[in-house]
């Protein structure tokens, strides 16, 4: 085995993987010399990402779990800011999992949390930036879109049931798939919470509506209409009592 440390220039990238955001401060290249089942020589290659975060020496710590092609760029410190979409990208990639990055740094993992990642952008320093208000020509306003209207899609086959936002076409990522049809309500109510919880010092209104199949790209809407409506109501009345 031989490891090659390539160090990076500044300004360095801050990157996300698996909930944990550190700043990326060079590359450990390990290349491991295999022979497979049928006696045949090969040569593996694996990149890994030496970060410093959370108060960690300068000296950084190596991600050797973590292939730097799966972690995501968040922001370079010359730059120190993500864009709500940018932010409901990364919340995407997170999932259920305990997550092992080695050298003693495990992670357990929340699917769908806003409020956990908005923490891991605090500790780094990195501000999240809302979208601006836009007047009738189409211009930037000096305020921050206060009101997000979320349209949730619900849908149930082998034995599981999903509601979700469109990534592409929401302004806040929504996402459940569970086995008990009524953990649906259950965890949007927390996800919802937990999205008030990360926007809250820009005192936003969030209100939900059921979307129709015809914004659906693939596959079709089996959930029960009454009982999706019946959520949605829950839902905005519990986001005005917030």
């Amino acid at each position: 085995m031989q490891t090659h440390l390539l160090p990076l220039q500044p300004p360095y990238n801050y990157i996300y993987h698996g909930g944990i955001i550190g700043k990326q401060i060079a590359t450990l290249v390990v290349t491991v010399d295999k022979t497979d089942s049928e006696g045949k020589y090969g040569i593996e290659t694996h990149s890994h990402p030496v970060v410093v975060y959370n108060g960690q020496t300068a000296e950084g710590v190596v991600w050797d779990k973590s292939e730097v092609m799966d972690c995501r760029t968040v922001c370079s410190e010359a730059d120190k800011r993500v864009t709500l979409r940018h932010f409901n990208d990364l919340l995407a990639l997170t999932s259920d999992a305990t997550v092992d990055y080695g050298n003693g740094v495990v992670c357990q993992m929340t699917s769908s949390n806003p409020n956990y990642l908005r923490s891991a952008l605090r500790s780094a320093g990195i501000a999240l930036e809302l979208p601006r208000e836009m007047n009738y020509y189409g211009m930037d306003q000096e305020g921050t879109v206060k009101n997000f209207r979320i349209k949730l899609f619900f849908d149930n086959g082998d034995g599981k049931y999903f509601a979700w936002s469109q990534l592409n076409g929401s302004p806040l990522y929504f996402n459940v798939e569970t086995m008990e049809r009524g953990e649906v309500l259950n965890q949007l109510r927390c996800q919802l919470y937990d999205w008030q919880m990360a926007l809250e010092e820009f005192n936003v209104n969030i209100e939900f509506e059921v979307g129709s199949q015809e914004d659906v790209i693939d596959g079709c809407i089996e959930f029960d209409e009454d009982e999706a409506k019946s959520i949605v109501e829950t839902l905005n009345k519990e986001a005005k009592q917030r």
